[in-house]
């Protein structure tokens, strides 16, 4: 600790400093390096970013640290950069940190990610933050805020004006409580999960953004906000500083409702599903996807699985559900879009892709399209701009199995999407998804094919495919790594429709 305090002496320009990872609170004498610290910052009037970041420096560093800079403010000190993050600085250290950040207004940017801190530490720490105006970013990201600390991010918001990149990440901020309406206890006898409604936590935050004018970033991910989500998201998407922001992993039951990906939109069934069949709740949820399996003959679904054993929805008759196990299985909605429901505006659509813009996680775009198509479907132009103005591949592939059964002129815009927005390599995801027959890319036919030939429809397109070779339309056309799961089968024949699954390239070359 001298060590350092005698060589920093020696530079009195010195602006910057990191001290990252050197061990300082780790030593013999942990409290010499903290107090060596506290003295620096009440006299190095040039220092102006300092990085203590993974020191272990703990709550009595926190406390000569906060002091210090405190002191400094008085002889010319003006610190703009503090990082005290993964620091093992606990709820007392945070109460200590109060005094640092109350009254200063030279700091803009202060990290304390990774510590120890207690809901009511953050509280404390937010609360004294709520009368700065200089702080511009602030990182707590895995510490504990849990409800109190929620309720006292929700008055910071509200009355902060200067804050603009905030991260509470993995904070534990519990977005619902039980609704008191509801017989949360006699639900949960039969099966069904309790009733959940936002709680103090979460309708804080949303009073606080509504209210806030500075918020340029909020990173909100792994917090268990479930139910709460969409309140906060409306709240974000309200703000007229338009912050960009990310709910990614928020949106689940984390009191065991265990609801995750058995929720049926009924207006856009298309997606994956995963139920729990031993709970009543969730084998309520599969009723109309069951019904729809059953008119529409077993093609709707695919890759069905129970406890990972695969399957074939019937055919013919209904299928007998097991008392048990997980079912899990890709639905996808054959029907055409109704003539007399109208397409989206396009206002509407122009709206929604600015706030699609506005949301950093994928899974976060995509929810907001979802809600869309499920009140009104899209053009075939809408369709084709939603999902090309979209980054990631994988985004892209959301987009579009969750337009799939809401886009007007599906067919045509399907094959446009599938030229611009995919690499060829990508197809084949889609088509496992989707289903052969409706993901076949016409423009670009080699390459990868998987079919299950127990549905009605992959059996067609394998047909259609195999009659593209045969004819010989295409100069060097074939197939090639052609399998079949009951045995291996030669290439210049089509396999028996007894076969389960087969899988193969369909190579073309020139034109």
């Amino acid at each position: 600790g001298g060590g350092i305090g005698g060589a920093i002496k020696g530079i009195p320009t010195l602006a910057r400093l990191c001290l990252s990872g050197c061990g300082l609170g780790g030593g013999l004498d942990p409290h010499s390096a903290a107090d060596v610290l506290g003295r620096i910052l009440m006299h190095h009037a040039a220092l102006r970013e300092l990085d203590l970041s993974s020191n272990y420096l703990g709550d009595y560093g926190a406390e000569m640290i906060s002091r210090g800079v405190f002191a400094g403010r008085g002889k010319g000190c003006a610190l703009e950069q503090l990082n005290l993050s993964n620091n093992r600085i606990s709820g007392a250290g945070a109460r200590h940190l109060c005094l640092c950040v109350k009254h200063n207004t030279s700091l803009i940017s202060l990290d304390l990610s990774y510590n120890h801190f207690t809901p009511e530490g953050s509280a404390a720490l937010l609360t004294s933050l709520v009368g700065n105006d200089a702080l511009h970013t602030l990182s707590l990201n895995w510490n504990r805020l849990g409800e109190v600390g929620g309720v006292a991010l929700g008055s910071l918001l509200q009355a902060n004006k200067s804050l603009t990149r905030l991260d509470v990440s993995n904070c534990a901020i519990q977005g619902c409580i039980p609704d008191p309406s509801s017989s949360s206890s006699s639900q949960s006898k039969k099966g069904v999960p309790p009733a959940w409604v936002p709680g103090p936590a979460t309708t804080a935050i949303a009073e606080g953004l509504a209210r806030n004018q500075s918020l340029k970033i909020l990173k909100m991910e792994w917090n268990p906000l479930s139910n709460g989500v969409p309140l906060i998201r409306d709240a974000l998407l309200d703000m007229k500083s338009s912050p960009l922001f990310s709910l990614e992993n928020c949106s689940f039951d984390p009191f065991g409702g265990g609801v995750g990906g058995s929720r049926v939109e009924e207006a856009n069934p298309t997606g994956h599903y995963r139920f729990d069949l031993s709970l009543d709740s969730h084998r309520e949820r599969l009723k109309p996807l069951l019904e729809l399996g059953m008119k529409g003959r077993g093609e709707n679904w695919r890759n069905e699985r129970v406890d990972g054993v695969r399957f074939a929805f019937p055919q013919e008759g209904p299928w007998e559900v097991p008392s048990q196990g997980t079912l899990e299985f890709d639905f996808v909605q054959l029907d055409v879009v109704d003539e007399q429901e109208a397409a989206m505006a396009d206002e509407d659509h122009a709206r929604l892709l600015k706030e699609m813009s506005k949301v950093m996680s994928s899974s976060g775009k995509v929810l907001l399209l979802r809600q869309a198509l499920a009140m009104q479907p899209m053009t075939g132009d809408q369709a084709f701009a939603t999902v090309y103005g979209l980054q990631r591949d994988a985004e892209r592939e959301e987009a579009l199995v969750s337009l799939f059964a809401r886009t007007v002129d599906k067919e045509i815009a399907v094959q446009k999407i599938l030229l611009t927005c995919f690499p060829r390599a990508r197809i084949p995801r889609l088509q496992h998804r989707l289903g052969v027959a409706n993901v076949i890319d016409a423009s670009r036919p080699n390459g990868a094919y998987h079919f299950h030939l127990r549905k009605r429809s992959d059996w067609d397109a394998l047909q259609r495919l195999n009659k593209v070779v045969s004819e010989g339309k295409h100069v060097n056309c074939r197939w090639e790594n052609v399998t079949v799961s009951n045995g291996s089968w030669p290439a210049e024949d089509l396999p028996p429709p007894a076969a389960e699954e087969a899988e193969g390239d369909g190579e073309r070359e020139g034109e």
